[in-house]
């Protein structure tokens, strides 16, 4: 647990800077590191060494952005738009 921890101390300040370069809105950039961080985790029992770490992390965020807006349509809330 302890070096998931150094993980995201290591790479929340990069992953939340690509995600704010992508969505431009602070609260969905934040949301967007908080899943790819947790979708990881899962996917990743033992995180390993650091630099598949960074590129796990980088594509699974990237891959959630891209799924995104397909949740935004669906959500009960949106279908009325």
């Amino acid at each position: 647990m302890a070096e998931f921890a150094e993980i995201v101390d290591l790479h929340y300040q990069p992953l939340y800077r690509f995600a704010f370069s992508l969505t431009e809105d602070t609260e969905r950039a934040a949301d967007l590191v908080q899943r790819a961080f947790v979708i990881w985790g899962r996917k990743e029992p033992r995180p390993g060494d650091r630099s598949s770490a960074r590129t796990g992390l980088f594509a699974t965020l990237y891959r959630e952005h891209l799924g995104s807006p397909r949740r935004e349509l669906c959500s009960p809330g949106n279908r009325a738009r």
